[in-house]
């Protein structure tokens, strides 16, 4: 294996030659491509028993995709508890120097020689567009459209939707609300997260009321979820996400996480206009795992955090847990009841710490009420192994109805702290090259759940990246390193998106022969052998959901003019685009249809606006993504 890529190896070679020509497993479309840069977020579920490769041409149909777009880089993102799943002290939003706090945490997180660059783009953004800095430090400036990106779309129209919390008023700056769709129901509800927009205010700032509000949408009408807090500032400003939604008892629920109280009220009192208050702008809350009844919306507490008594503990860090995806188990101790999957705050020596967790049900006299579920971490993911840290966080990402669980553990130093041994202070361990972000599976169905980190075929020793769903066909779909050049004291690796039949043998009906029973890059799933063809326009970098009729909601690096080969690492000639597109499954296809694409032996040259391979690597690294 090179230093720098994968080789195309004499296998591979027999197997092009084997296959005939125009064959692949799926088509490809763009569904965004608005801005500058576009994401998948979402494909429509399908409960229907629809399967794409099996007797449906699906190509026929319009299942809907969700997607985000942005002018530059977002710096935070709405969908977050804490800003990179990492700053629960909050430093990057109280502190005076925010760039030094985001260089700070690349240099001890990432180890990038690029660090600076890369704490540039995370404060600044792109080109005057995006960047932290802009949304942390609105007050005193002028904020427009070219500083939102977190921009939401379904099958490219743009999405504007209505506040009506409290006496929230109505974005007055057009184009400022931020808007980020997570989940599409198979009858098109939605769920997402939104923005209050901002305000150009009675002293000429630009002010906004709260900065995530969960939402559902049925047939447009819009509901939003409310906060634990009933008084006070937290009203208006306190923030709630959802991410994932289940039926149960003939009710339908969506999940995420609600302000439980406020951390850090700075100096804030304006419970009526709070827009129109500085002090307002950037409040801060801890928050609980939650559940909403969408027939009466408010949030139920799935179950406490680990290790901290009371509602508001009183502590340095902010305290979170989170539910990122929601199923109803098929089968076994756990049968017909609701199984979640997202992130637990538990206590070490008095920080809080982001751990993976499974959310299980009660057996016995189940309902959907407070503390109905208990809080397993996912043996594996724990951030601290005896004295020694190896973590900086860890999330579930998702979980199916076989209760398979897919997720990442992040290498790096937990709140900045290095382990320790008999011989002092030890660096966190860096594993061939990288700080990486490992994926993982695990089963919950056991009540025990244990990760299995993805080593072998395109998980290489020391590969990292996110994970992006899983459908009940345990298909997994999301991103890898492609390259294994070294990332500490090197560049940002590039990255493709991937997906992974996961021990799918066992399920009836399963598509795994389809997949020759291994994981592909998607890249080579998509090749029909021809230059001038339209999938010879995409490179995949990502796969961010899929359903369970196969279609997947992905993002890709787009040349108008076809690239030059159908190589891997081929290129383009003009300028570059991230664009959002579905992947659709082709009716009939099998293994013998795929095509593995080759790997060009001498380097090229990306073109583009700044989307070199650094910044095609960087691809939204803290997961703009659904879950």
């Amino acid at each position: 294996m090179s230093s720098k890529a994968f080789k195309l190896s004499t296998l591979a070679a027999m197997v092009m030659a084997a296959t005939s020509a125009n064959a692949a497993l799926y088509t490809i479309e763009t569904v965004s491509d608005a801005d500058n840069e576009n994401f998948s977020t979402a494909v429509q579920e399908l409960t229907s028993g629809v399967d794409c490769f099996n007797g449906t041409d699906c190509s026929t149909q319009t299942y809907k995709v969700a997607s985000r777009g942005r002018l530059g880089e977002a710096g935070q993102f709405i969908n977050h508890e804490v800003d990179l799943q990492f700053d629960n002290r909050l430093n990057m939003v109280l502190e005076s120097d925010i760039r030094y706090q985001y260089l700070k945490y690349c240099e001890w997180n990432y180890k990038y020689e690029t660090c600076t660059n890369w704490a540039d783009r995370y404060t600044w953004g792109n080109g005057g567009s995006g960047g932290a800095n802009k949304v942390i430090n609105s007050w005193g400036q002028t904020f427009n459209a070219d500083n939102n990106n977190t921009k939401g779309y379904v099958d490219g129209i743009r999405l504007d939707i209505p506040t009506t919390v409290g006496t929230a008023k109505t974005s007055t700056i057009t184009g400022t609300q931020e808007v980020v769709v997570n989940s599409i129901a198979d009858n098109g509800d939605l769920i997402a997260n939104i923005s209050s927009g901002y305000v150009a205010t009675n002293s000429g700032n630009s002010g906004r009321n709260y900065k995530s509000r969960a939402i559902v949408s049925k047939s447009g009408a819009v509901t939003e979820l409310p906060s634990f807090l009933t008084s006070g500032i937290g009203v208006l400003l306190a923030p709630t996400r959802a991410f994932d939604e289940f039926e149960y008892g003939g009710k339908s629920y969506a999940v995420g996480s609600a302000a439980s109280d406020v951390f850090n009220s700075r100096s804030c009192s304006n419970t009526t206009n709070p827009e129109e208050s500085s002090s307002c702008q950037n409040t801060i809350y801890n928050s609980k795992a939650s559940v909403w009844d969408l027939n009466t919306p408010a949030p139920i507490q799935v179950a406490n955090w680990n290790g901290f008594s009371g509602t508001s503990p009183g502590n340095s860090n902010s305290i979170n847990s989170s539910i990122r995806g929601a199923s109803i188990a098929a089968g076994g101790t756990y049968d017909a009841l609701p199984v979640l999957a997202g992130y637990n705050a538990t206590n070490g020596d008095s920080r809080s710490m982001l751990q993976a967790a499974v959310f299980l049900p009660n057996t016995t006299g189940f309902t959907v009420a407070a503390d109905q579920w208990t809080s397993k971490t996912v043996a594996g993911t724990e951030l601290k192994s005896g004295s020694d840290w190896l973590y900086s966080n860890s999330t579930a990402t998702d979980i199916n109805n076989k209760l398979v669980v897919i997720g990442t553990s992040k290498r790096g130093s937990f709140d900045y702290i290095r382990g320790s041994s008999s011989t002092g202070n030890t660096d966190i361990p860096v594993q061939n090259g990288s700080l990486n972000n490992r994926l993982w599976v695990a089963d919950a169905s056991t009540g025990s759940p244990t990760a299995d980190y993805l080593s072998g075929g395109i998980f290489f020793d020391g590969s990292g990246g996110e994970m992006g769903a899983i459908n009940n066909f345990n298909e997994v779909v999301g991103r890898v390193h492609a390259e294994t050049s070294r990332e500490v004291q090197g560049k940002v690796r590039r990255e493709r998106g991937f997906i992974l039949p996961y021990k799918a043998t066992g399920i009836a009906n399963n598509r795994s022969a389809i997949f020759n029973n291994q994981a592909w890059w998607l890249d080579d799933l998509t090749n029909d052998g021809s230059q001038s063809g339209t999938a010879n326009k995409y490179r995949i970098l990502d796969a961010n959901d899929i359903n369970d009729a196969g279609i997947i909601a992905a993002t890709a690096v787009y040349c108008s003019i076809g690239y030059k080969t159908t190589s891997h690492n081929s290129e383009c000639g003009v300028a570059e685009k991230k664009v959002a597109i579905k992947l659709t499954p082709i009716d009939g296809a099998t293994s013998a249809n795929i095509q593995v694409r080759s790997t060009d032996s001498n380097p090229v040259t990306r073109q583009g606006a700044g989307l070199g391979w650094l910044f095609l690597g960087v691809l939204t690294l803290f997961g703009f993504r659904r879950k």
